[in-house]
């Protein structure tokens, strides 16, 4: 039996796709030779977070992000916007550390 298909393109898909949970919550990143530079994690999931830091860290930039509730986690720097740079864990982390963060981690209120 043979299989007919299509493919019928459709609007580009933004390739990220995990739940970001909105924080506020200081944090470290470092990447040599900066070490635990301060940032304000603003939001963060199982993919990635997005942090705010003075320090201009590059692009493709393999930092590590140190947080009270997190070992440390190494990361890759994807977009840098001004002083905001959104970064892809190596590893993902799981839903539940995820969550833990979000509670702990003082969870702005949406609205």
């Amino acid at each position: 039996m043979d299989l007919l298909a299509r493919l019928i393109p459709g609007p580009a898909l933004d390739e990220r796709f995990a739940v970001r949970m909105p924080v506020q919550i200081e944090a470290s990143l470092s990447a040599p030779p900066i070490q635990g530079c301060e940032v304000s994690l603003l939001d963060i999931s199982t993919e990635g977070f997005l942090v705010d830091s003075i320090v201009p860290f590059a692009v493709e930039q393999q930092v590590q992000l140190e947080l009270p509730l997190l070992n440390c986690s190494a990361a890759t720097v994807r977009w840098r916007d001004g002083t905001r740079h959104g970064c892809r864990f190596d590893a993902p982390l799981a839903p539940g550390q995820v969550r833990e963060i979000a509670l702990r981690g003082g969870r702005k209120h949406q609205g």
